[in-house]
């Protein structure tokens, strides 16, 4: 059986976990991408923190363990990171992971790869991972399916052509990546390596290695209120934008319900 954290224990695990040289931690993950060290070991303590106070709220009478402590850890995916922290809905971190992977798979370094053959890149990668969900939509193994963005920025569904998301496509990605190295874009997704060195997945979310199994992100109401985000304005927020944010639309209209 674990033994009951002591303080000073639980320190030492957060520190492990949100120290950003430290291969296969979130906090490696994290930076790899936003290339700040210190911004990444605040981000990763804060949301391990939040993790820890909800699983005291929820369970008050039962002692946290190093065992869970761990676990919570490293549950601590860069999807969810990139959610709470940067607000960067699921459907695009997912389609521009498809879309480095892609681009690894053929040797391309994106700064020799101009703008068309890009964008051609990011829809073929899309469009191969959607068809392989619809197939198991059909079979039974999937109950639904998260359509991804295609690099103009409209949905992959082939039901809807043409319809805008508002996540954005292969531009808001790069654009995203500009804002956080300061650097050209093109360059970013072959020299930094956040996607290409494989320890950064060693402790990963669902999303990175597993087909995108995870489950949606839930926001409560102290979440709302800590990103200025009144009640009102969730309840005018459609199934689409929850969606495209990684939100699970029915447990959404629950919480609200529940105000």
């Amino acid at each position: 059986m674990s033994s009951t954290l002591t303080s000073a224990r639980m320190g030492q695990i957060i520190n492990y976990y949100a120290n950003p040289s430290r291969p296969g931690t979130p906090a490696y993950r994290l930076a790899r991408l936003i290339c700040d060290n210190q911004a990444t070991r605040d981000i990763t303590i804060d949301l391990i923190q939040e993790s820890v106070l909800a699983r005291l709220r929820n369970h008050p009478d039962r002692p946290l363990t190093e065992k869970e402590l761990s676990g919570i850890c490293t549950r601590l995916g860069l999807e969810r990171v990139l959610q709470r922290r940067f607000h960067i809905p699921a459907s695009l971190y997912r389609a521009a992971l498809l879309y480095i992977r892609a681009l690894k798979d053929r040797g391309l370094k994106p700064q020799h790869t101009d703008r068309t053959e890009r964008a051609r890149i990011w829809d073929e990668a899309v469009r191969a991972h959607m068809a392989v969900q619809q197939r198991r939509l059909l079979d039974g193994s999937r109950s639904s399916i998260r359509w991804l963005p295609l690099a103009d920025g409209t949905t992959s569904n082939p039901r809807t052509p043409g319809r805008a998301m508002s996540c954005g496509g292969l531009d808001e990605w790069e654009r995203l990546q500009r804002q956080w190295t300061g650097h050209d874009t093109r360059s970013f997704s072959c020299d930094k390596g956040a996607f290409h060195d494989q320890t950064a997945f060693a402790v990963p979310s669902n999303i990175e290695t597993q087909l995108f199994e995870d489950e949606p992100f839930a926001p409560d109401l102290a979440w709302l209120e800590a990103h200025g985000i009144t009640v009102e304005r969730a309840r005018c927020l459609s199934d689409r934008e929850l969606e495209d944010a990684g939100v699970d639309p029915a447990a959404f209209r629950l919480m609200l319900e529940r105000a």
